[in-house]
């Protein structure tokens, strides 16, 4: 037998936690393959050779694509249908595979080993040609080496030039989407990049979010008017990126700056120039291309220092990257001492604090507006009991249980807080009292069957006694509106305990 060591991992999308890839791990593992369950999202986070994708893991094509662009590793879809084949054939890249749900392990395997010793062969060719290993254009050597070898060649009257391109505000693809997502937007932009290229011009990637293109036209004028297209169509692509486990759109622009190539130049000294190009590009607005020569013009024209001025232009776009990053940092900041402030830290419900802040600007706004508003106050039977038979972790697992359970059966309007130890309390707007009766005795049955194990595994039985009560204009504030749910939760109580009673109304 092999060596683990020895053999190809494959990170294989499942979708769900606890799905058995037991018998399919067991024969690839005797193929050479060690299968590593994760789900959607989650590959590029895992350590692996390979990846497999089973279509029917996700809603639809695009839900397919935006799994398949997350990670650039080596990847076979796994099909059943024509519609399936189609719609993976319509994205993959030439080096991926498609297969079928139903082939043999053993064909299965052969696709994994095929995938495998392409990758190996591509690495190894990227390596040779001096590629980027994200984008797949010319790193920076490789194109450096092609900007000489350019200058070096240039004939009297050769017209080339050199467009060096920077993503505005990229860091904050990074700090909303995370890095996963900025890759795949470099990605993306280099795939637009290469559409827009003629057969003698070159593309590379000097690192992190800038681009070179290096141009070789008939006039200037071709020049500038292609350089700006490839701004435009950054600008106009949507970008599909994932928020949250949710699908998002997203769109990122361009500045740039163009240096017209001269005979016996440097391609140290047409960088600098395109750098400052770009940098005044920046300091116009963004989005923008700005040519050397006018930027030459201008200063000119006003007296100024060119270089001066581009140190100014970088200590703003600098100046602003940290302010950004100052802000953003302080959002979060800010964001999480308010979550923490009104968040029940066991349960991650809205804790009392933020009950007692919100319960009155609910009846005040189902008061002005003439709306039902009913609030049910939840409480674990016998829940002394449970720590003291299996422990407080389990008491807390059972608190946890709850208010899930609860979270789980109301509408986005309605809200739940931890009112104290084990009791809840549940705010139903525009809910009357016999609605707010169904919703909770939901919550009640849900929570009754529910199947939740002590530390030992023991099983931990669990029910709970609601009162519901109605805001009517009897009530006088939100002290009496729960004073009416906590009598009716004492009857509740009294009546033998898991079960649901309504306050009467007055």
């Amino acid at each position: 037998m092999e060596s683990s060591s020895e053999f190809r991992s494959v990170a294989w999308i499942v979708p769900h936690d606890g799905f058995d890839l037991e018998a399919i791990s067991t024969q690839l593992r005797q193929a050479g393959f060690h299968v590593i369950a994760c789900l959607a999202g989650k590959s590029s986070q895992v350590t692996a050779d390979l990846r497999l994708l089973p279509a029917a893991c996700f809603g639809d094509s695009h839900e397919l694509r935006l799994e398949y662009t997350s990670d650039s590793k080596p990847t076979l879809i796994l099909v059943s249908s024509l519609e399936q084949t189609r719609a993976a054939l319509g994205f993959i890249n030439e080096s991926d595979e498609v297969g079928q749900v139903a082939e043999p392990v053993d064909l299965l395997a052969r696709r994994l080993s095929r995938l495998a010793t392409r990758s190996i062969n591509a690495e190894q060719l990227h390596a040779l040609q001096h590629l980027d290993p994200l984008t797949g254009v010319s790193g920076r050597g490789q194109f450096m080496g092609d900007l000489i070898r350019c200058l070096e060649e240039m004939l009297p009257g050769d017209v080339k030039g050199l467009m060096l391109l920077d993503l505005d505000h990229f860091k904050g693809i990074n700090d909303r989407f995370g890095h996963t997502a900025g890759d795949q937007v470099l990605r993306e932009v280099a795939a637009l990049v290469k559409t827009e290229a003629s057969p003698d011009d070159r593309i590379g990637r000097l690192g992190g979010d800038e681009f070179v293109y290096l141009f070789s036209r008939y006039d200037r004028r071709t020049v500038e008017a292609d350089a700006r297209k490839i701004l435009e169509r950054i600008a106009s692509h949507p970008f599909l990126l994932l928020e949250q486990d949710q699908s998002a759109t997203a769109t990122v622009a361009a500045s740039a700056g163009l240096v017209f190539l001269q005979m016996r130049s440097s391609a140290e000294e047409i960088l600098r120039q395109a750098d400052m190009a770009m940098y005044e590009a920046k300091r116009k607005g963004r989005k923008h291309l700005m040519l050397y020569e006018q930027l030459q013009e201008s200063a000119t024209n006003q007296d100024k220092d060119i270089h001066l001025q581009h140190f100014e232009n970088v200590a703003r776009v600098v100046t602003d990257r940290v302010t950004n990053q100052i802000t953003q940092m302080g959002r979060r900041l800010v964001e999480a001492a308010r979550r923490d402030a009104n968040q029940d830290g066991l349960t991650e419900l809205n804790n009392r604090r933020y009950f007692d802040a919100r319960i009155s600007r609910e009846i005040e706004i189902a008061r002005n507006h003439g709306r039902a508003l009913t609030v049910a106050l939840m409480d674990l039977d016998r829940f002394h009991n449970v720590n003291m038979m299996f422990g407080w972790p389990t008491g807390d697992r059972v608190l946890k249980r709850f208010a899930q359970v609860a979270a789980d059966n109301i509408r986005l309007v309605d809200w739940v807080a931890r009112y104290g130890g084990e009791e809840f309390c549940l705010v139903m707007p525009d809910t009357d009292l016999e609605m707010g009766c169904k919703v909770v005795e939901r919550i009640r049955s849900s929570f009754e069957s529910s199947t939740i194990e002590s530390l030992d595994q023991r099983p931990v039985p669990v029910t709970v006694s609601i009162g519901v009560a109605q805001l009517t204009g009897t009530v006088d504030g939100a002290v009496a509106l729960i004073d009416k749910a906590s009598t009716a939760l004492l009857e509740a109580k009294r009546s033998g305990r898991n079960r649901v009673i309504a306050a009467r109304v007055a």
